[in-house]
């Protein structure tokens, strides 16, 4: 299946009752990093988002994703 999506796998060591996938783990860490900077005053959640867009080239940041993927919870 990986193959038929053009991605990679990557095999790790189960980790039963965490985020399940590296990316998954990472974003999350992001995100926390983001709530606090917008919660500190230092930056609006637009310009985090622009910030990681065009930083580190993220197709749309962290906020512009709230609420995508809750329709399927």
């Amino acid at each position: 299946m990986v193959d038929e999506l053009g991605k990679t796998s990557v095999t790790i060591d189960d980790d039963p009752g965490s985020y399940g996938f590296i990316a998954n783990r990472c974003h999350a860490a992001i995100r926390e990093e983001a709530r606090k900077i917008v919660d500190e005053g230092i930056a609006t959640e637009s310009q985090v988002d622009k910030a990681l867009e065009e930083g580190y080239n993220l197709p749309v940041g962290p906020f512009s994703l709230r609420g995508i993927g809750e329709e399927w919870d």
